[in-house]
């Protein structure tokens, strides 16, 4: 599986590809003309499968005062999360990520069984 990230430009570029996968997300917690302005102004981070794009996730870094840590946002597509979540954690370890957390359904629990469920926000500290 060839999993690669767009640079903010590239993903602004290619945005017709992606938004049709993110519009099959359910309940999307951020309107999609806001994902892509966080994408356009570096806010978020988009994650690719596929030429053209058949799957996507879209990542955020947030930093508190106790620490910095990745969030898996958004994805949507034929690929799963299990085939992004290596690559991206790889990434969210150089930037100094202490952990990972996903918000999504419980279904995620079975596939990410190295992640534990926090309500219904699922983490995994990165070392």
């Amino acid at each position: 599986m060839n999993v690669y990230t767009l640079q903010s430009h590239e993903a602004i570029e290619r945005w017709d590809e992606i938004e049709p996968l993110l519009q099959r997300i359910e309940t999307p917690d951020t309107p999609l003309q806001n994902v892509r302005e966080m994408v356009r102004t570096c806010e978020a981070q988009v994650w690719c499968v596929g030429e053209p794009v058949t799957s996507v996730c879209v990542t955020k870094l947030h930093v508190t005062q106790e620490h910095k840590y990745g969030l898996l946002w958004m994805g949507a597509g034929n690929a799963s999360m299990t085939d992004y979540v290596g690559c991206i954690e790889a990434w969210m370890r150089e930037k100094g990520c202490k952990y990972v957390e996903l918000i999504g359904r419980r279904g995620w629990k079975k596939l990410l069984p190295d992640y534990h469920e926090h309500a219904v926000t699922l983490v995994k500290e990165l070392t």
